[in-house]
């Protein structure tokens, strides 16, 4: 898990997942969750330098993938995550308990 801080508050969060992998050459995949920004803080960059954290260290720790979930209403959260060069690649199924 990775914050950010202004002025030791804690304004955003994201969590990367790195997970072995036995196919893909046993490249390991990736996951982002959870980037969370402080309403008074969108629109400041948070966002963009988290996630451009978490694409490094997943491309440092040799991962062939690295995939997010967002909500099918969240519009302004799938433009955001194409501005980062991100595509809508698969069908997500959940369940929850």
């Amino acid at each position: 898990m990775l914050v950010a801080e202004d002025q030791s508050t804690v304004v955003g969060t994201i969590v990367l997942l790195i997970v072995p992998n036995p196919a893909h050459s046993a490249c390991p995949w990736a996951m982002a969750e959870n980037l969370i920004v402080d309403n008074k803080h969108r629109r400041q960059q948070v966002g963009k330098l988290l996630m451009e954290y978490v694409v490094a260290r997943a491309s440092e720790a040799g991962c062939y993938k690295l995939m997010l979930n967002s909500n099918k209403k969240r519009r302004g959260a799938h433009r955001f995550y194409r501005s980062l060069g991100f595509e809508a690649t698969a069908q997500g199924f959940s369940t929850y308990f």
